[in-house]
């Protein structure tokens, strides 16, 4: 018994339809879904200001309200 053929089935730009879902779905690297895996990894957030000063100015917010 041979095995049936769909090949016919699908429209000629498959491919193209294929890499438009991807891009719909998936339009940048995902730099988490890299991160993640099996082992543990380590990663270093940069930001312009420290943690600690942002905090410090939300409760100044809190106490002048």
């Amino acid at each position: 018994m041979t095995t049936p053929n769909y090949e016919h089935l699908l429209p000629p730009t498959w491919k193209t339809k294929i890499s438009e879902w991807l891009q719909e779905d998936i339009p940048s690297f995902d730099y988490g879904g890299f991160v993640v895996g099996e082992t543990d990894q380590v990663a270093i957030l940069y930001g312009k200001t420290k943690v600690s000063n942002q905090r410090e100015k939300k409760e100044e917010n809190k106490i002048d309200r």
